[in-house]
């Protein structure tokens, strides 16, 4: 018959497999000596090895995934229309280029539009998620 026991300790859980540990099944064997002392574990390793921790933690581990996965998909749409954008302008941009924009003031543009599309979904998206939330 196996049985369990719990030990208080006011150190730190990490000497269960050092001092402590040996300090324990001493004291066990001075109680009984027919006791054999097999395995000894903190606490918390004891909770986050048990299958109910683990079902706690898997959705939040699957909705980081999804959210990552989310994160890179915005990221690279918004390349993809940054991009097209820009190929759909390279015309105008010649043109500013002759009258004498340079590279900077080019690249300045470009990225200052970019960001306003990015502000205005990060809005749309904050005021969806609030409303989604609510409801």
């Amino acid at each position: 018959m196996a049985t369990g026991m719990v030990v208080r300790t006011a150190g730190p859980p990490g000497l269960i497999g050092s001092s402590l540990g040996s300090s324990i099944r001493s004291t066990a064997r001075a109680l009984d000596a027919g006791t054999l002392v097999t395995d000894t574990i903190s606490m918390d390793d004891l909770i986050a090895a048990a299958p109910a921790t683990f079902l706690r933690r898997y959705p939040l581990l699957l909705l980081g995934s999804f959210a990552g996965l989310a994160l890179l998909l915005a990221g690279v749409g918004i390349y993809g229309v940054m991009s097209f954008s820009v190929a759909q302008r390279t015309q105008e941009f010649g043109a500013r280029m002759a009258l004498g924009a340079t590279r900077r003031d080019l690249l300045r543009l470009v990225l200052s539009q970019g960001a306003a599309m990015t502000a205005v979904g990060v809005a749309v998206g904050l005021v969806v998620a609030l409303g989604a939330g609510r409801w």
